[in-house]
């Protein structure tokens, strides 16, 4: 299942679907559930960004207010997160050093693992377990 539609849209993917590069207009919602993949995804402000499963995608752009949310064993390649966004993984997900710029929050649950990320002052990072 997949809708886009524009200013608001909602983009859903649902075991096995891909596609290359959506283009994801302002208070968009991208959810992605099974094994889907996809190339660098345009996200603009405030659209939130849910893998669930073994999605995987590379270095999305991702602007001001974004939430990205990975549960499952997803992966992806060091995406550039704005002010105020949000990284949570659950599961064994993987990335290799996020750009994480002032008062962004990365939670990690479980297994997962990230090289030396640089979080500036008034960042939180956190593990735990599910």
């Amino acid at each position: 299942m997949a809708s886009a539609d524009g200013d608001g849209c909602t983009v859903v993917v649902v075991h096995g679907a891909s596609w290359a590069a959506p283009a994801l207009s302002d208070g968009c919602t991208l959810v992605v559930v099974g094994g889907a993949t996809w190339a660098a995804p345009a996200l603009s402000d405030c659209c939130t960004v849910v893998v669930v499963g073994g999605a995987t995608w590379a270095a999305p752009a991702l602007s001001d207010c974004c939430t990205v949310v990975v549960v499952g064993g997803a992966s992806w390649a060091a995406p550039a997160l704005s002010d105020g966004c949000i990284v949570v993984e659950v599961g064994g997900a993987t990335w290799a050093p996020p750009a994480l710029s002032d008062c962004c929050t990365v939670v990690v649950v479980g297994e997962a693992s990230w090289a030396a990320p640089a979080l500036p002052d008034g960042c939180t990072s956190t593990a735990g377990s599910p």
